[in-house]
């Protein structure tokens, strides 16, 4: 890479992703050994990456010196470029995409600020929010909250598209982030990483820092997952179940299978609302589970 094009991608935030030389093939070879997978797309292929990078690291931390402990490394070091590859353009595009709302928001730029409709203002008022006006955003064809402003944010074409009913389901939906303050757990994967570094504790720097920063990001995924189910069970009990299906097919009609580090498939989402929405007592128990086996299992090891 010239100076000139890595100075115009750090300026223009457009890093292009390696997708020549060896670390490419080495990922191309990585989809064929995982290509009997009959749902893997690039959601799978970065989670096996994460989870690979996690086995290897808890193996390298207790096998002894010798040739086993050589041939891990060795893995270890392969999974490594293969992360690279993986999340390369994923992280990319979700860095890029920060950075440009963040700017907008900031600026005000291609922003439109708009009273709040009449059936918003009621899902609001069941809510227990007092907000009074909505943004629309030029450019974006989503809709996302902001916790602090406490207000909801609209991409132009979604919010032209999509009908009253289905606005009211994704404003129900944004505002149930806010009142159940889900950018709170965001929390849980940085404790339990905290738990899982002091059992990696004798691991190379070099080796903990990467296999923690993959432990981050497969932990990270329930809890962004929990978080939207628990927003689309709230929105379902104000709106009705049918408006939030009906607005989870028109935002994504192409992506209905779709698995993301942030959301589960819509088409899963669907099934979910059809259902019965589960309970939120079971959340509560499973996040209790995690942290308590967690630190157990910290205090086990630690102590002994």
């Amino acid at each position: 890479m010239s100076l000139l094009r890595a100075v115009r991608d750090v300026f223009f935030f457009l890093p292009r992703p390696p997708e020549n030389g060896v670390r490419w093939r080495l990922f191309e070879f990585y989809k064929r050994i995982v290509g009997f997978h009959r749902r893997f797309n690039t959601f799978w292929a970065r989670v096996y990456t994460v989870v690979g990078l996690i086995l290897l690291a808890s193996l390298f931390n207790t096998v002894p010196f010798g040739i086993i402990r050589a041939g891990i490394a060795l893995g270890f070091l392969i999974f490594a470029e293969l992360l690279v590859v993986a999340w390369y353009s994923n992280l990319q595009t979700r860095t890029v995409d920060w950075f440009r709302t963040t700017l907008r928001l900031m600026t005000k730029k291609g922003i439109e600020k708009r009273p709040l409709p009449p059936a918003m203002k009621v899902v609001a008022e069941k809510m227990g929010k007092d907000i009074t006006e909505v943004w629309i955003m030029d450019g974006l064809d989503n809709a996302f909250s902001l916790p602090v402003w406490r207000v909801v944010v609209f991409g132009r074409p979604l919010f032209e598209r999509l009908s009253e009913n289905a606005l009211k389901a994704v404003f129900a939906h944004e505002l149930a982030h806010i009142r159940g303050r889900h950018n709170l757990l965001q929390i849980l994967p940085w404790l339990i990483l905290w738990a899982q570094l002091v059992l990696w504790r004798s691991l190379p720097l070099q080796m903990l820092v990467i296999a923690g920063f993959a432990f981050y990001l497969l932990a990270s995924i329930p809890v962004s997952w929990m978080s939207e189910l628990l927003a689309d069970r709230k929105a379902a009990s104000l709106v009705g179940a049918g408006a939030m299906i009906e607005a989870l097919e028109t935002l994504c009609p192409n992506e209905m299978r779709t698995l993301t580090e942030t959301h589960p498939s819509p088409s899963g989402r669907i099934k979910r609302l059809r259902i019965g929405s589960v309970p939120r007592g079971l959340f509560a128990i499973w996040i209790a589970a995690w942290l308590i086996g967690s630190y157990a299992l910290v205090f086990l090891t630690v102590g002994s």
